[in-house]
């Protein structure tokens, strides 16, 4: 897994950054964005294209930080795309998710050890 920021430009000229964690390897295509200071839903064309996804790539959004942490933050961001062109997108929210369906098995480990990290840190931030 590598983690790394990608700069948005904002309609007025502001940067703001998405954290991205990269999951993908010969037996994995699974990505998390942690979304911060900025819903990125406005950029998903751009962030399609930057990252390299594939129709079958797996993506999770983490609006956590912006709307608070509780699982109606938490979903699969399902690019449509025809013709090897992003043309829509749309969410399901992990709450809706067949989480015993053998293509999320993998994906389920990933997801709960991001989720369990981000726990911790939210403990941390709370006792200080």
């Amino acid at each position: 897994m590598k983690s790394y920021d990608l700069e948005l430009l904002t309609e007025y000229n502001i940067k703001r950054t998405i954290r991205v964690y990269d999951y993908r390897s010969s037996n994995s295509d699974f990505i998390i964005i942690e979304a911060n200071k900025i819903n990125p839903t406005d950029y998903a064309e751009y962030i399609y294209n930057t990252l390299n996804l594939e129709k079958a790539s797996k993506v999770f959004l983490d609006l956590t930080d912006i709307y608070g942490f509780n699982k109606k933050n938490l979903y699969e961001w399902d690019f449509i795309i025809d013709n090897m062109k992003f043309v829509g997108e749309r969410f399901i929210s992990i709450d809706r998710i067949n989480w015993n369906s053998p293509l999320y098995k993998v994906v389920n480990e990933f997801l709960a050890s991001y989720l369990n990290q981000k726990i911790k840190k939210l403990n941390m931030r709370n006792t200080y």
